[in-house]
C-alpha cells in the first residue's frame, strides 16, 4: 500500500468515525477499548511485579482496588487523549474535504486568489503570493472570509487579490 492509498484508507474511516459523532468515538475508542484494557493490563503488571503472580492474589481487595484506579485513571486519560486526536483528525482531514472553484490571478502572475468551496456548502477566499525562492504558494491573506454563494465569494476574492498585490486586477 502507498502513501496515498494509505491516506485514502485514513481519510475513509475518519469520515466513518465522524459520521457516527465525537461522543461515541471519545467513548468506544478510548474509554472502553484503550482505557479499560489498559487498565487491566496495568493492575495485572503491578501486581505480578509487586507480589508475583498467584491466582488467589487477584481476588484481594489491595488488587481490585488497582484494578478499580487503573480503569479510571487510564479512562480519563482516554478521553482526554481521544480530545486532541479527533482536533488533530478534523484539522488534517477538513482541508482535504475542500475544493478550489476558482482561481483568480493578479495581472503579474505573482498574486492569486482562491475560491474555496468546504464541504459544508459554503465558501472561503485564500490569496496567496508566489515565492521564486521555495517555488510555491504561499498564504498571504488575513483573517477568515465566508460567505453562502459563490459570487460573493469572488467578489471578495477580487477586493484581497487588489488589496494583497497593490495590483488592479
Amino acid at each position: 500500500m502507498n502513501i496515498k492509498d494509505k491516506e485514502k484508507f485514513k481519510l475513509s474511516n475518519w469520515k466513518k468515525m465522524k459520521d457516527k459523532g465525537k461522543k461515541l468515538y471519545i467513548w468506544k475508542t478510548e474509554v472502553l477499548y484503550r482505557g479499560f484494557l489498559i487498565g487491566i493490563v496495568w493492575a495485572l503488571l503491578f501486581q505480578i511485579t509487586e507480589e508475583g503472580f498467584k491466582f488467589n492474589s487477584l481476588m484481594h481487595l489491595s488488587f481490585l482496588r488497582r484494578l478499580l484506579i487503573g480503569i479510571v485513571i487510564f479512562s480519563v486519560g482516554g478521553c482526554f487523549y481521544a480530545l486532541l486526536t479527533w482536533r488533530k483528525y478534523e484539522r488534517r482531514y477538513t482541508k482535504v474535504s475542500m475544493e478550489v472553484i476558482k482561481e483568480i490571478f493578479s495581472p503579474s502572475r505573482k498574486y492569486k486568489a482562491e475560491v474555496i468551496k468546504r464541504e459544508d456548502g459554503l465558501f472561503h477566499v485564500d490569496v496567496c503570493k508566489w515565492d521564486e525562492e521555495w517555488e510555491t504558494w504561499l498564504q498571504v491573506s488575513r483573517g477568515f472570509s465566508l460567505t453562502d454563494t459563490e459570487e460573493n465569494a469572488i467578489k471578495i476574492a477580487i477586493e484581497k487579490l487588489r488589496n494583497s498585490s497593490g495590483e488592479a486586477t
